[in-house]
């Protein structure tokens, strides 16, 4: 127990340390990327904000990348930077692209690398390579399959059936890769349920479904 809580301290001083501080990263991105990064900031006690300069001029409204992080005493190790507008109704940035990575990665003596592997623009068009690609589009056509089923739940047997559905255990992928998008989405209409009640649930699934089908662009 003394141990555990010398372990947090030291956390703790570590992460207040970045406060109002904000420090260089390397970006490791191919030399063709359209965004660079230069540095990263706090935006509140959990979150840091990587900056990125969009060199494009289009709106960036997906990305898939990586932050490693090397510590002064030799360990590594790698925080995954998915985002996706896919589901939502927000536009995308042209400017400068706010990367969040948790703080807790960071601390005093920190060597921070970033990569992206994949960009997409507002147009459909896309930077990056064909795994990363191809990740993407099995996120996205994972989690649209997923909300498509708990609306024909909600269809066939109402909120009961929304409940059982969202309680359901996830099955594996065909392929057996992980489900990113889905598992964070089921999350999410838990807690929005949880919060206030089904149909709020029902609304989101209409909501996300609409901004699938106005994005179809998107999925090449």
């Amino acid at each position: 127990m003394t141990t555990m809580r010398i372990s947090l301290l030291m956390v703790c001083l570590a992460v207040s340390n970045l406060t109002a501080q904000t420090i260089a990263i390397s970006d490791e991105s191919p030399d063709t990327s359209p965004i660079t990064f230069d540095s990263v900031t706090r935006i509140d006690q959990k979150l840091c904000s990587a900056t990125g300069h969009n060199h494009d001029g289009r709106a960036v409204v997906a990305y898939l990348g990586e932050l490693n992080v090397s510590t002064p005493n030799g360990r590594t190790h790698k925080v995954n930077l998915p985002h996706d507008h896919f589901l939502s109704d927000m536009p995308g940035s042209r400017t400068d692209l706010r990367v969040k990575v948790p703080c807790h990665a960071l601390s005093d003596g920190t060597n921070p690398r970033i990569k992206l592997t994949f960009l997409q623009f507002d147009d459909g068009s896309i930077w990056g390579d064909d795994k990363a690609r191809a990740e993407m589009m099995f996120q996205r056509n994972d989690v649209t399959a997923y909300l498509q089923s708990l609306k024909d739940a909600y269809s066939r047997g109402g909120s009961n059936a929304l409940n059982q559905a969202l309680e359901q255990p996830l099955a594996e992928s065909p392929d057996h890769k992980l489900r990113i998008a889905v598992i964070a989405k089921q999350g999410a209409l838990r807690r929005i349920r949880d919060h206030n009640d089904t149909q709020a649930v029902a609304d989101e699934i209409d909501k996300n479904l609409a901004s699938a089908q106005e994005h179809a662009i998107w999925l090449r």
